[in-house]
C-alpha cells in the first residue's frame, strides 16, 4: 500500500504532469534528461530518482508491447546520492535509552527493535502468537504500514515470512511483559489496543528519552543497531541479512561493508607463510 501511494504521487506530480499529452513516439531521450535534470534542481535527486525510474518502467512496458522500438529514458543517468553511512547505538547507550524510557512497554519494544532490527511496521504488526520458545524467537508474517493516516496489514516486504532471533536478556523481559496476554493480542498496542503509529511514538517516547541522553535518533537507528552489534558479535553477512530482511545479502554488505572486520591483514599474513612453507619445500 505505501508504494502504490508513493507512485500515484509521483506520477501526479511529476510524471504525468509532463508527459500525460506528449506522443510516445515524440518522446526523445534529450527531453527525458532535461525533464530529470530540471526534477533534481527543484526537488531533489531522490526524487528525480523515482520519478525517472517509473518513467522508465512504463516505457519499458510499452517496449514490450511493441508501440516502441527503444526506451528513451533507458540511458539517462541521474547524479549518484551520497551512500548514508548507518547510525547505530552502543550496547550501553540503547540499554540508556530503555531505562530513559517511562512505561514497560516501550523498555521492551527498544530492546526489541534494538537486538532485532525489525523495521517499525514489522514490529508493531506482533501478537502474542508470533512469540516462540519463551520469547527468543519472534516469527515476523505481517506487516501493518501506515499508509496517510491509516492503517494497512499485509505481508512483509518481501513476502517472505522470517523468524528473529533475539538475545535471552531481551527474551526475559518480553516473555514477562506478554505474560497471561491472549495470543491476538498485539504485543506493543496503544493504550486503545490499536496499532501504534511511527510519528506519536516517536514523539510521545523515542524523542523525548534520545534528548535526555543528547541523542538524535530515529527507529531506523535501532535497525542500524541491531546489525552492528550482531556483526561486532561475528555473525556472518548472510546471517545479518536474514535477521533484518533482506533478499539479497549483497544489499546488507553494501550498507554495512564498513562494520564487517577487515580480516585482509590477517589473510595477507597466513598466505605469506603458505607462500614460504611452499618455497622451502621446493628448494629442499
Amino acid at each position: 500500500p505505501s508504494t502504490v501511494t508513493r507512485y500515484k504521487g509521483l506520477l501526479d506530480n511529476q510524471v504525468l504532469s509532463t508527459w500525460r499529452l506528449k506522443p510516445l513516439t515524440a518522446v526523445a531521450p534529450s527531453e527525458v534528461r532535461a525533464w530529470a535534470a530540471r526534477l533534481v534542481s527543484t526537488a531533489s535527486v531522490s526524487t528525480a530518482g523515482n520519478a525517472l525510474g517509473l518513467l522508465r518502467q512504463s516505457l519499458d512496458a510499452v517496449v514490450a508491447e511493441g508501440h516502441l522500438a527503444l526506451n528513451p529514458a533507458d540511458k539517462v543517468r541521474l547524479p549518484k546520492l551520497a551512500r548514508s553511512e548507518p547510525a547505530p547505538l552502543t550496547h550501553a547507550q540503547l540499554w540508556s535509552l530503555v531505562e530513559a524510557a517511562r512505561d514497560e512497554r516501550d523498555k521492551v519494544l527498544l530492546l526489541v527493535l534494538g537486538y532485532g532490527g525489525m523495521r517499525w511496521s514489522e514490529v508493531v504488526a506482533l501478537r502474542i502468537g508470533d512469540v516462540k520458545d519463551g520469547g527468543r524467537r519472534l516469527r515476523l508474517s505481517e506487516a501493518a504500514v501506515q499508509v496517510g493516516g491509516r492503517i494497512e496489514v499485509g505481508t512483509l516486504k518481501d513476502h517472505k515470512a522470517r523468524t528473529v532471533v533475539l538475545p535471552q536478556i531481551v527474551a526475559d523481559r518480553l516473555k514477562k511483559w506478554i505474560r497471561g496476554r491472549h495470543a491476538d493480542a498485539l504485543v506493543f498496542a496503544s493504550s486503545r489496543g490499536t496499532y501504534l503509529h511511527n510519528q506519536n511514538w516517536r514523539r510521545d517516547v523515542l524523542t523525548p528519552a534520545a534528548d535526555s541522553l543528547g541523542l538524535t535518533i530515529t527507529p531506523h537507528n535501532l535497525r542500524d543497531t541491531a546489525a552492528t552489534l550482531e556483526i561486532a558479535a561475528g555473525a556472518s553477512v548472510t546471517a545479518v541479512a536474514r535477521m533484518l530482511g533482506h533478499e539479497n545479502p549483497a544489499t546488507t554488505l553494501k550498507y554495512y561493508a564498513g562494520c564487517f572486520p577487515d580480516d585482509l591483514e590477517s589473510i595477507t599474513d597466513r598466505l605469506d607463510g603458505f607462500a614460504r612453507q611452499a618455497r622451502n619445500e621446493t628448494e629442499e
